[in-house]
């Protein structure tokens, strides 16, 4: 195996030269992944102008830079675009609606809260 079983990080490999490159491939995804934030809700073509460390989810259909990469997550990094396969239960947090997307059987659900009841205060309400 060459990479995680999960998103594929590279692993390092004894007398691999130049290490620096895995190891920086395996941050970038890192970076994208853990407690990962989106820009907004799902678009189809990637931003005019983005930042460096802006997110997004690409929606289906998708066009331009993202054509082919439906459903991934897309981090745009000083290398260009940088793009996600996203697993079963990865969430990120949408910054413009203060909600949650939870990749869930094929597809990212938004907005939705999943729980088994609601408690105040340790008192369970529902």
């Amino acid at each position: 195996m060459t990479g995680s079983a999960r998103f594929n990080l590279p692993y390092l490999s004894a007398g691999q030269a130049q290490k620096e490159f895995c190891h920086n491939e395996a941050l970038q995804t890192l970076d994208l992944a853990v407690a990962a934030a989106v820009e907004e809700e799902p678009r189809t073509s990637p931003p005019s102008s983005p930042a460096i460390g802006d997110c997004y989810i690409v929606g289906t259909a998708a066009s331009g830079a993202w054509a082919g990469r439906d459903e991934c997550l897309a981090g745009y990094t000083s290398g260009g675009w940088r793009f996600i396969e996203p697993l079963e239960g990865l969430g990120a947090y949408v910054k413009t609606t203060g909600t949650w997307a939870i990749y869930l059987s094929g597809a990212w659900e938004i907005g939705n809260v999943r729980g088994s009841c609601v408690l105040v205060d340790g008192v369970r309400v529902v």
